[in-house]
């Protein structure tokens, strides 16, 4: 995650301080459920999981999280809100001191599950749009999914919630993303992240922009968190899946506002790339532990050990904790992989090599030969 404000700003976020500090699974995705209301092109979570965890399996999953140094925990599906227990897992989760968090497609988000939320210790809830209406609701393959995902925001930040959008770049809806920014801006948001597709689901590498047009998004994209930042907004521009971001970003800094540069490097040097295995997991609707939540590769499962056993014997995680060693191709004599590293995920769901380039990196060859001095 690369947060493109708080490096333009200078001004880190809190939250980057919970989710990039020390050496262990600080953010974790819990994909509750693998139930969904709606029937999303591009959904990553298509595959069928087997037997959900039971409750009381779920309870005792969150006080494994506890142990093994979880802070931030984002309930994910499917759709979560299907989930009958959901509100009592997130409230047993801020009982034990993580921060409970809700990735949705807003359409359930009613009155009374918002002040449930709330009252369970929610702190944010992240709603996913695929551009404005009539192209979210051919995403989402269901007549009124906007209007009603809309509502659920509203409703969601009523009760005094923070409230994101989560965007995910693909050929069929980038050109709609400056558009829903400004929307989204107007409506208070806090949050607005830019996920770039990774090959997972329903997901597919033809669905991706080709490198041309994403780096020409992706600088766009700058140019409207400076324009957001210089009008006073309040909503925090971010990237998801695309460490590179940051690298792109700070070579750009470098020419233009040097000072800025160096504490936007210092910064990405704090983060350190790709936190996969490192800074997040994933557990899946049957105990299942992931690297991430778009990764296939199972790591063991919290019914048979405990999580803080399965990460630290699994050769995935310990790879991915070395990292930026053992890379290759691109990636691995890229100068910035120390602070990038490429999406691990996407690396092997093209090449089956998690520690192959990144094929959806768009700095050429000259740019990744050597990080600018300010």
């Amino acid at each position: 995650m690369v947060n493109i404000t708080a490096l333009l700003s200078g001004e880190p976020d809190k939250a980057d301080g919970t989710r990039y500090s020390g050496d262990r699974p600080l953010v974790l995705v819990w994909n509750v459920t693998s139930r969904c209301n709606l029937d999303c092109v591009h959904c990553y979570s298509t595959s069928a999981f087997g037997d959900e965890l039971s409750h009381e399996e779920a309870l005792s999953a969150v006080d494994e999280f506890r142990r093994a140094g979880v802070k931030v925990l984002l309930f994910s599906g499917g759709e979560p809100l299907l989930r009958e227990d959901v509100l009592e897992l997130g409230k047993a989760s801020s009982d034990s001191g993580i921060f409970p968090c809700l990735s949705t497609n807003g359409t359930l988000i009613t009155k009374e599950f918002a002040r449930g939320l709330k009252e369970a210790g929610f702190i944010y809830v992240g709603v996913s749009l695929d551009g404005l209406r009539g192209t979210h609701d051919e995403f989402r393959r269901k007549e009124g999914a906007f209007r009603e995902a809309m509502a659920g925001m509203e409703r969601a930040a009523g009760e005094g919630m923070k409230v994101g959008v989560r965007f995910t770049v693909t050929k069929f809806n980038y050109h709609e993303l400056y558009d829903l920014m400004d929307l989204a801006d107007c409506l208070e948001v806090k949050r607005f992240c830019v996920y770039h597709l990774v090959y997972s689901g329903r997901a597919e590498p033809d669905h991706d922009l080709d490198l041309h047009r994403k780096r020409t998004l992706i600088e766009g994209l700058f140019r409207k968190a400076r324009e957001l930042l210089e009008r006073g907004s309040q909503m925090q521009v971010l990237t998801v899946a695309g460490p590179f971001d940051g690298a792109f970003l700070y070579r750009k800094l470098a020419k233009e506002d040097p000072a800025g540069a160096k504490e936007a490097l210092k910064a990405l040097e704090v983060q350190g790339g790709e936190s996969t295995g490192r800074k997040l997991l994933c557990v899946d609707p049957s105990g299942w532990v992931r690297p991430n939540q778009f990764w296939e590769r199972r790591l063991g499962n919290i019914r048979e050990r405990s999580l803080v056993d399965i990460i630290s014997k699994d050769p995935t995680i310990d790879a991915l904790r070395r990292l930026p060693e053992g890379l290759s191709g691109r990636c691995g004599r890229c100068a910035f992989k120390g602070v990038c590293g490429g999406f691990r995920a996407r690396a092997e769901q093209v090449f089956g090599n998690f520690l192959a380039e990144d094929p959806a990196c768009y700095l050429s060859e000259e740019e990744i030969g050597h990080v600018p001095r300010t």
